[in-house]
């Protein structure tokens, strides 16, 4: 059973117990992208160092990351960021791991979604 095709009627008409294991309506968990352009072409330790931080970051937030660095005519990096556990991303979780990045000095144009289904 795909999500899209679940609607508001049918989610309606579930349970607690059912939404609660398809993770729609109160326990929709939700999650980000966020973008932004490498300046120049940083040596492979200012990646591994810019990686290696924003891991320790997203861990001492209890989120996890997935995502990675494309080398492009322009190189950027895009990453999706969602709970470790059950759950979603605040707010200011997301603030803190946007404001981070924008301030690293091999990134510019950094750029953080909206929060969105986690669970897609």
């Amino acid at each position: 059973m795909r999500k899209e095709t679940l609607g508001n009627r049918r989610i309606k008409r579930m349970n607690q117990r059912q939404r609660k294991k398809l993770r729609v309506g109160e326990f929709v968990e939700l999650g980000f992208v966020i973008e932004g352009n490498l300046i120049g072409n940083p040596s492979c330790d200012g990646i591994g160092s810019l990686i290696y931080e924003l891991i320790e970051l997203v861990e001492s937030l209890n989120l996890q990351l997935g995502g990675g660095i494309s080398e492009d005519r322009n190189p950027q990096v895009s990453f999706y960021i969602a709970k470790n556990k059950r759950g979603s991303v605040s707010a200011e979780e997301r603030q803190a791991v946007a404001n981070w990045l924008s301030a690293h000095p091999i990134l510019q144009q950094v750029k953080a979604n909206e929060l969105g289904d986690a669970n897609f």
